[in-house]
């Protein structure tokens, strides 16, 4: 499926989170923060509980600012920042921006978000895998000059 994928940030852990389909409908509209979710509107066919709160929990994952670190591993080419909940992993290279987040629960790896692009405040490409079903999500970022009047 293909669309587009809106984002507003409303404030330091507020997001709000719309996806249009290339016909202009819209799939889905949550607020979002770090621990909570809104949902605003989702068309019908995607009205289920377990899709909701999967597409909430990762959209959080993606847009979480402060996370707290237990563990710090370097290896020769990648640095790992390790807690109860995720893994943070940086290229040796680039120190402030991380190239793969790891959702863990349980100890087992439940999602993998990987950043690529130019590593600025905004990657060109998110992709979200699930390991406990066949869901994988890939964002684009699309680069629009808005004039102003």
């Amino acid at each position: 499926m293909k669309g587009n994928f809106v984002v507003k940030k409303l404030g330091y852990n507020s997001h709000r989170v719309v996806m249009t389909s290339d016909f202009g409908n819209t799939l889905f509209d949550l607020s979002v923060t770090d621990h909570d979710y809104t949902l605003n509107y989702v068309m019908p066919d995607l009205k289920k509980k377990v899709v909701v709160k999967t597409l909430a929990e990762d959209l959080q994952a993606i847009f979480k600012n402060d996370f707290q670190v237990d563990e710090h591993i370097k290896t020769t080419d990648q640095t790992i920042l390790k807690s109860k909940e995720v893994s943070l992993i940086f290229a040796k290279n680039e120190s402030n921006y991380f190239q793969e987040l790891v959702h863990l629960k349980n100890n087992k790896i439940k999602t993998i978000n990987q950043f690529s692009g130019d590593q600025t405040d905004f990657p060109d490409q998110i992709l979200i895998k699930h390991n406990h079903f066949n869901l994988s999500i890939t964002l684009t970022k699309v680069n629009i000059q808005l004039e102003e009047e």
